[in-house]
């Protein structure tokens, strides 16, 4: 399985990369990405060359602020969720996944799940 991630490499210079997706733990879930943003206040800036908190960024950079998304794969342990559940993650999840693309990634246990109802 693959993912696909966004990845900033200077101003203005924005690259799709591919990954394994190596395989899931007991604890954890792998998500399909239904929607993602970037942050406005950091990355939107990194991108424009605007940003006057970080004046010397370093590159490449991740990308990805949050993402809503849909379980796909659950881990042995896993209790708490099931395949075709939705759910919230929150900026740098542990394999820097990215957005805008469909991808699939892991995502810790601990995070907001949506309810479509």
């Amino acid at each position: 399985m693959e993912q696909y991630k966004l990845v900033l490499e200077g101003p203005k210079q924005l690259n799709w990369q591919t990954d394994k997706i190596k395989s899931i733990q007991d604890e954890e879930i792998i998500v399909k990405t239904i929607a993602g943003a970037i942050s406005i206040g950091a990355e939107l800036p990194q991108y424009k060359e605007s940003d006057g908190s970080d004046t010397n960024p370093i590159y490449p950079r991740k990308t990805g602020y949050e993402s809503y998304g849909e379980v796909i794969q659950v881990g042995n342990k896993v209790t708490n969720l099931n395949v075709g559940d939705k759910v919230v993650s929150f900026y740098h999840f542990p394999t820097e996944n990215s957005h805008l693309k469909e991808w699939v990634g892991h995502v810790p246990m601990s995070r907001w799940e949506l309810n479509d109802g």
